[in-house]
């Protein structure tokens, strides 16, 4: 496997192993938070099924929620938008395996901006 160079930036996470349906929801005041995030969800291979507004607008840090009880798929979620925040909290209501909240904190990862 190649090695990357001093300058090539951070390391990518790995891709996901299998279908990971993702929702992003901006849960601030910053317009296109969300697009940005899907942006760079679908580019590391993640199925983002829904985007939109979280109720309210005043969150100040990030969250990954695991919806359906599997805790590795949130992880690789949040490693590739470089949240540190997963939770578990399943909603079998819902046709997707994990929810992102975008809050003040984040950013995109260097490679997208």
């Amino acid at each position: 496997a190649p090695v990357p160079s001093a300058g090539a930036g951070p390391a990518r996470p790995p891709p996901p192993s299998g279908r990971v349906r993702v929702e992003v929801l901006n849960a601030t005041t910053t317009r296109g938070l969300a697009k940005n995030a899907t942006d760079v969800l679908r580019d590391r291979g993640f199925d983002v099924v829904q985007t939109g507004n979280a109720r309210g607008f005043s969150q100040d840090a990030s969250l990954v929620l695991d919806r359906v009880g599997n805790r590795a798929m949130a992880d690789q979620v949040a490693a590739a938008l470089g949240i540190a925040r997963v939770e578990t909290r399943r909603d079998t209501t819902l046709v997707l395996d994990v929810t992102v909240v975008l809050g003040k904190d984040w950013r995109a990862p260097a490679a997208q901006r």
